[in-house]
């Protein structure tokens, strides 16, 4: 890989990106990705996977030379641009998530570009494949009854999702089942 680690893949974790989207305020003069030709936009950190998929959108849709990409950080400080003017448009992994929704507008999800994409995966070092092999078996098959249980049990998942979290914010129980609908794990 790129950074000369020399790494096995064990499993995909995540089949899609989710609701990965870059959202404008809700009072942006910006409704389609060609409209930030000549703007700024955020994404997280260098070598992220926010920068990665921004800069393959971009030059599918031919704005490669014609957006300014930088990274801001994280998804808050991204927002914090956005509400500042600083950038057009920032990323957000779930927008029904965001403090106070209503000021923002999603411009594009990253799924009507790059709609399969597998960017979380379990990995190891040939060494510990070899010397464990019992043992990641073993994780293999449990990540895989984890997720199988939580494909059959989806008012178990909202409500234990809410319990750890400390939520009872009513968007978690339309978020759990777009992502079981679309195979994200």
């Amino acid at each position: 890989n790129a950074s000369g680690l020399n790494l096995k893949l064990i499993w995909p974790s995540a089949n899609n990106i989710g609701d990965l989207s870059w959202v404008v305020r809700a009072d942006s003069p910006y409704h389609k990705i060609s409209d930030l030709k000549g703007q700024k936009v955020a994404f997280t950190q260098p070598q992220s996977t926010t920068e990665m998929v921004l800069r393959t959108i971009l030059q599918k849709e031919k704005l490669t030379n014609d957006v300014t990409i930088l990274p801001t950080g994280g998804i808050g400080p991204g927002i914090v641009a956005v509400d500042s003017g600083a950038v057009a448009a920032a990323p957000i992994e779930e927008p029904l998530l965001l403090k106070n929704p209503q000021n923002y507008r999603v411009l594009f999800h990253v799924t009507d570009y790059v709609p399969h994409i597998m960017f979380s995966v379990g990995v190891t070092t040939p060494e510990f494949a070899k010397t464990h092999a019992d043992f990641l078996t073993k994780l293999v098959a449990v990540h895989k009854e984890a997720v199988d249980y939580m494909y059959h049990n989806l008012p178990d998942d909202v409500a234990e999702y809410q319990k750890i979290w400390n939520s009872t914010d009513p968007a978690i129980a339309q978020i759990l089942p777009r992502l079981f609908k679309e195979n994200y794990w």
